[in-house]
């Protein structure tokens, strides 16, 4: 081994990418919520229809109340 990077594990997230997700969870959100309204509308089906994995809408979000603040 020389201690060079053979890009093992999953890539690093860059900013744009961390945009991105966090971008793709407000517009689900906001359609869904639009839609079904606030107490209809679980973190479950915002994550399905984003298409992003559940623990990273609480990496960018504490909560859904959080969420609806952090939306506009």
């Amino acid at each position: 081994m020389t201690g060079e990077n053979r890009g093992r594990g999953r890539p690093r997230k860059t900013e744009s990418t961390y945009a991105d997700t966090r971008n793709d969870l407000i517009r689900s959100g906001l359609e869904l919520l639009t839609q079904n309204g606030f107490l209809a509308t679980g973190v479950d089906a915002i994550v399905k229809n984003a298409n992003v994995p559940k623990g990273s809408f609480y990496y960018y979000f504490k909560s859904k109340e959080d969420y609806a603040v952090n939306d506009g």
